[in-house]
């Protein structure tokens, strides 16, 4: 059930009360009445219960909730097909990326570098987003690379941005850097295959 759901239910109650203690007249009134009279408790009451404890504890619950950690790391067999690399970089051309974002393989000691070009920060983000993603699935490289390439700002320093989105899907053992138009993950516990 919503919260709105048992916040309706807190006005009905409000309602039923007053036509049990403030109305007594009316057709629906004494029709209240005589319910309460069976029941031997205030239909107002029971309403207004259900409501209330209803509505503590939708809270209670999205507050008591935590951010799921991140999926366990897939990484390919190698014991069934030894040409795991190429099969990485096979899946990370094929990402669903934005028009102006690709991946480059193996550049400047880099493993995997996402470039985004001219990207307005929004489009930049579900970029950085795919590849994050793709990243958790993966043995992890020493170092993966974001690239800026003519991207208008967004407001934010970029390495906080990557930062965010990296730590949600790759949990907390990384280090994030900045430099210049590119921003480093660098993984604590890489992958000796790479």
């Amino acid at each position: 059930m919503t919260r709105s759901f048992y916040i309706f239910l807190i006005f009905v109650a409000i309602g039923l009360a007053w036509l049990s203690y403030g109305d007594r007249m009316s057709p629906l009134a004494i029709t209240v009445v005589e319910v309460d009279q069976r029941l031997g408790v205030p239909a107002n009451a029971i309403v207004g219960a259900v409501g209330v404890i209803g509505l503590l504890l939708s809270f209670r619950n999205s507050f008591g909730k935590r951010e799921a950690p991140p999926p366990p790391r897939r990484a390919p067999s190698t014991a069934v097909d030894g040409d795991w690399k190429r099969r990485v970089h096979e899946d990370a051309a094929a990402l669903p990326l934005e028009v102006g974002a690709h991946v480059e393989h193996d550049k400047a000691g880099v493993a995997l570098t996402l470039v985004l070009q001219r990207l307005p920060p929004e489009r930049a983000r579900r970029c950085i987003d795919v590849f994050c993603t793709f990243l958790a699935r993966i043995p992890a490289p020493p170092r993966a690379r974001i690239r800026f390439v003519d991207c208008a700002d967004a407001g934010l320093p970029r390495h906080n941005i990557v930062s965010g989105i990296a730590r949600r899907h790759l949990g907390e053992g990384l280090h994030v850097t900045a430099h210049d138009d590119m921003v480093d993950i660098r993984f604590l516990q890489s992958d000796p295959r790479w």
